[in-house]
């Protein structure tokens, strides 16, 4: 393998496994928020949404791709499955109950406020910027930026109204930041699916590349002996010409097994042998 193709082999590794690890990630962001002032019903609800909604969409986003002829065979072949729409349907579902779960006990802080609404909502809309490669349609990342800014705000804001002055504070100043770390989250998940569709049309150019000389090796073999045994088979089939009018002139047969038909014949196959074994 050459230097390139090595090169491209492990870019193309770190993409993929870039995209994969940011849905592991998520339980763990939530495990790590989880503790504090929750309701314990709360906080088992939201740990429990985030792992569902993390595996469907890692699920979603994997088997998308590789039906897209995106990825190549991996260990990450494990969460493929065959038929997509019930595990978009769970993935939908459970990335909404994620979302509504995440604010509503509120935020301790700032930085808490902006990171986990942020991320939890530009990683749950990244299969869809999978799902419709795989049915071979384009791609609108404008759309599915706005989709991850919708659920961001969502997780911020939670299902219940805060009535404490500084956590409304607290969430209007993150209100902006999480939007743009969703919308960052997504923009980066498109760069790695840009680098994935360029890396594999790469290597797809390599390979037809090795099969095109091998093409053209073989028709030049082919070429060769077609000249060479094109010009014996025209000698032979004058010297059979020449032999019969000559027989039919004289009254014999042919020529004798010894006669003059057999040097040519000879000189030929040595010059075929030779155009082979180029």
């Amino acid at each position: 393998m050459s230097t390139v193709s090595q090169g491209v082999k492990r870019t193309e590794s770190y993409v993929y496994n870039s995209l994969h690890w940011a849905f592991p990630l998520a339980p763990i962001l939530a495990l790590s928020t989880a503790f504090g002032p929750w309701p314990v019903a709360i906080r088992i609800a939201f740990v429990a949404a985030t792992v569902v909604a993390s595996l469907a969409g890692l699920s979603v986003l994997h088997t998308a791709l590789r039906d897209a002829d995106l990825l190549p065979p991996s260990g990450w072949d494990a969460v493929r499955v065959g038929r997509l729409t019930p595990v978009v349907a769970v993935w939908a579902v459970a990335s909404v109950s994620t979302v509504l779960l995440a604010g509503t006990p509120g935020w301790r802080d700032l930085f808490s406020a902006i990171t986990v609404p942020g991320y939890l909502g530009g990683a749950l809309a990244l299969p869809l910027l999978a799902l419709p490669r795989a049915s071979g349609r384009t791609v609108r990342p404008v759309l599915v930026g706005l989709v991850a800014i919708v659920l961001a705000e969502a997780a911020l804001w939670g299902t219940l109204a805060s009535s404490d002055p500084e956590q409304r504070v607290t969430q209007i100043t993150a209100a902006y930041w999480v939007g743009f770390a969703a919308a960052v989250v997504v923009g980066f998940a498109q760069m790695f699916l840009n680098v994935l569709a360029t890396t594999r049309e790469l290597e797809r150019a390599r390979v037809d590349g090795a099969r095109l000389a091998v093409t053209e090796e073989r028709l030049r073999f082919s070429r060769d002996l077609h000249d060479v045994f094109g010009r014996t088979l025209s000698a032979v089939a004058l010297k059979a010409e020449l032999g019969a009018r000559q027989a039919e002139a004289s009254g014999r047969r042919g020529l004798g097994p010894g006669g003059p038909g057999r040097t040519p014949r000879r000189g030929r196959w040595v010059a075929a042998r030779r155009a082979a074994g180029r």
